[in-house]
């Protein structure tokens, strides 16, 4: 009997409608943003148990050059600067939902700066280029800290030393 009631129940709906990309580059960052908000959903824990294993793959990965491991990063990034600019009432699921039906990567920086209310000159230089990422701004709004877990791999925990608020950001992260 449940395995007929799970055959005939419908799938949920997708979390958001994702835009269709024009070009590498804005493909790159919409699968990126697809796969940080599916594994974001699927999470449980403080912090997000499966988003930060995710994560610090990415942050092994980027260090070797992967494209997509930087994408990933970079939307966890803007996930953080969006919340901050808009004192955590809108995220990255707002700038997927703002963007236009069919972006490239230009009007994928506008979207996120229209959801933010402010230029995102900063995240969008990291975005665009190859540079060392900086992880500061989403560090310290989700209270988390790098830790290396082996000399290969490196670990997103909960950092003891950030602020109670912090906490509460963590909790609201979904």
């Amino acid at each position: 009997m449940w395995l007929l009631w799970t055959a005939c129940t419908p799938a949920p709906p997708p979390l958001v409608s994702f835009p269709e990309p024009v070009g590498e580059a804005a493909a790159l960052r919409l699968t990126a943003a697809r796969t940080y908000l599916e594994t974001l959903e699927r999470s449980t824990g403080d912090p997000p148990d499966r988003l930060v294993q995710v994560l610090g793959d990415a942050g092994t990965a980027v260090a070797d050059g992967d494209p997509a491991a930087r994408a990933l990063l970079g939307c966890w990034l803007l996930d953080a600067e969006v919340r901050r600019a808009t004192r955590d009432e809108r995220g990255l699921r707002d700038v997927v939902s703002a963007a236009p039906s069919t972006t490239d990567l230009g009007a994928w920086h506008a979207a996120a700066e229209e959801v933010a209310g402010e230029p995102l000159g900063r995240w969008i230089e990291q975005d665009t280029g190859a540079g060392r990422l900086d992880y500061g701004v989403a560090l310290h709004w989700f209270g988390v800290a790098w830790q290396d877990d082996r000399p290969d791999h490196r670990v997103l925990v909960a950092d003891p030393g950030a602020q109670p608020i912090a906490r509460q950001r963590r909790q609201r992260w979904r």
